[in-house]
């Protein structure tokens, strides 16, 4: 476990999860990008999911964040939003290889029964 505040897990308020993810994803990448509601509906689903059964530094936050906006796109659009363009809009902060590690564990721990449950909170 790491120094107190540098972990971030299920237990933090919901509204906490949804506002990371919602000034970056709703506000940037889906209004610009024109993404469908549910492109952001199963990217929080995903990340509030992943937060309940798995613990990650806040400084992954944006990187899982983006993961789970990568697979919700290439589920829901037509013309799914690229790596490279969620790396964009981080400014770099990421590179597209940081960010096919955690979307192939989502996509593979998406199917199993630890990860198939209910959310939490409800968008």
């Amino acid at each position: 476990m790491g120094a107190r505040g540098t972990e971030v897990s299920g237990g933090i308020p919901p509204d906490q999860q949804l506002v990371s993810i919602n000034v970056f994803v709703c506000s940037q990448v889906c209004e610009e990008q024109k993404c469908q509601e549910e492109v952001f509906s199963l990217a929080a689903n995903y990340l509030d999911r992943f937060l309940s059964v798995r613990t990650i530094k806040k400084t992954q936050l944006q990187l899982l964040g983006c993961a789970c906006l990568l697979l919700s796109s290439k589920l829901r659009e037509p013309r799914p939003l690229s790596a490279q363009l969620l790396v964009f809009y981080t400014d770099n902060s990421i590179s597209t290889r940081d960010l096919w590690v955690p979307f192939f564990f989502l996509l593979k721990i998406s199917s199993s029964a630890e990860f198939k449950f209910q959310p939490k909170h409800r968008l």
